[in-house]
């Protein structure tokens, strides 16, 4: 497996485990916070969408974007539902977000994905390669916060 199909297959993989903890959470408990610090998952949802396109911007991919509203609405603090998009639009966003990540990872030309990324992300990130397989770390610890959100609202667990 190719370092391309290797972070590609990383993304697939957090993607479907997100999906499946997203899956059977009530319409009406998606600003449900357990404590008073918790994300609620539609901020978890919407700070996907807001990251991966901040991520495409640091390694170069094209075709990634979000409402503008998004980068101030899911950055920051969780914010009460009234001042958030409709769940189905933020869900969609973060779908839309990730296809056209992979459509770019899987179409990049191997010059771009061997760029060298180090002072531009003031070391953050070594490559195109390093920025989508954190892409994936960083979602698997936003699908830990939803895990726990399921939990607390006594839903069954979705993996396993």
């Amino acid at each position: 497996m190719t370092p391309r199909e290797y972070a590609v297959q990383t993304l697939l993989f957090t993607r479907s485990v997100t999906e499946k903890l997203l899956d059977g959470i009530p319409e009406d408990k998606v600003c449900f916070q357990p404590t008073g610090t918790s994300n609620h998952v539609l901020w978890q949802v919407g700070h996907l969408a807001s990251a991966e396109m901040y991520f495409a911007g640091s390694i170069g991919a094209e075709g990634v974007h979000v409402p503008d509203a998004y980068n101030a609405l899911f950055n920051d603090k969780p914010r009460p539902r009234g001042e958030c998009p409709p769940f189905a639009a933020v869900l969609d966003t973060m779908r839309t977000t990730r296809e056209a990540m992979l459509a770019w990872a899987r179409s990049a030309p191997e010059s771009a994905l061997a760029a060298d990324l180090r002072e531009k992300s003031k070391g953050f990130i070594n490559d195109p390669i390093d920025g989508l397989l954190k892409i994936g770390w960083h979602e698997g610890w936003h699908a830990g916060q939803i895990s726990e959100i399921r939990k607390a609202l006594g839903l069954k667990p979705a993996i396993g």
